[in-house]
């Protein structure tokens, strides 16, 4: 294993839902008069809420912003509750093998902790991570790479011994800032879409690294040891 710890997103990464986010997101805006189709929602993929409400709403004043992102997070608890969660294909088996190997394993998500629990608890995945760094945890919110610092740090390892996995662009553009190589998951976004972003490998799912097949094994200059000046 060249990784010294892998830092994981959630949506879209371990769990499927990112098809309920943008729902949730479509709605919310209907309801105060700004639509949006799925394709327009995508860029918007990876960010914290308060983020999301700035870009989508033109909210400036960080107080309403914070009022709306709350009331959009009370629709998707609440539309979460119905639905029917599956995780990532592989996601179970990698991140079992990652443990019996002794690699740490941080969940860095833009959701909150709240969800997060709400998320991986029934799947029984919450405790598959060794720790767990949320939107409340960071000053800025993806693309930034304080998530994936604080991540690092909490694995106890430099962020450039850390392989990130992403499925969205803001997510990936705050690894290589973090100085993190990057797995990108073709679960959101067309492989083309992740490469351009900056992910250094793309994988469908997690399948073929919980059958020990990792892309890196086939691209030795990847080999973190030698990316002390990464990314």
């Amino acid at each position: 294993m060249e990784f010294a710890a892998v830092l994981f997103d959630m949506d879209g990464v371990v769990v499927d839902t990112m098809p309920l986010h943008r729902t949730v997101w479509r709605r919310f805006a209907a309801a105060r008069g700004i639509h949006r189709t799925e394709e327009e929602l995508r860029p918007l993929d990876g960010r914290r809420a308060t983020d999301i409400i700035a870009l989508l709403f033109d909210e400036q004043d960080p107080v309403r912003a914070a009022e709306l992102a709350e009331a959009r997070e009370a629709l998707y608890r609440e539309m979460l509750m119905g639905a029917s969660l599956r995780a990532i294909p592989g996601a179970e088996a990698y991140l079992a093998r990652l443990r019996a190997r002794g690699v740490p394993r941080i969940l860095a998500t833009s959701a909150t902790l709240e969800n997060v629990d709400q998320v991986l608890g029934p799947l029984g995945l919450r405790a598959a991570f060794d720790g767990v760094v949320t939107a409340a945890d960071v000053a800025r919110g993806k693309p930034a790479p304080d998530v994936y610092h604080r991540a690092a740090a909490l694995a106890g390892v430099p962020p450039n011994r850390c392989l990130v996995v992403e499925d969205a662009v803001p997510g990936i553009e705050a690894a290589r800032a973090a100085g993190s190589l990057c797995l990108g998951l073709a679960t959101s976004l067309a492989p083309e879409a992740l490469l351009a972003a900056g992910a250094r490998w793309v994988a469908p799912d997690l399948q073929a690294l919980a059958a020990g097949q990792a892309p890196w094994e086939r691209d030795p200059g990847a080999c973190p040891q030698s990316q002390e000046d990464n990314p």
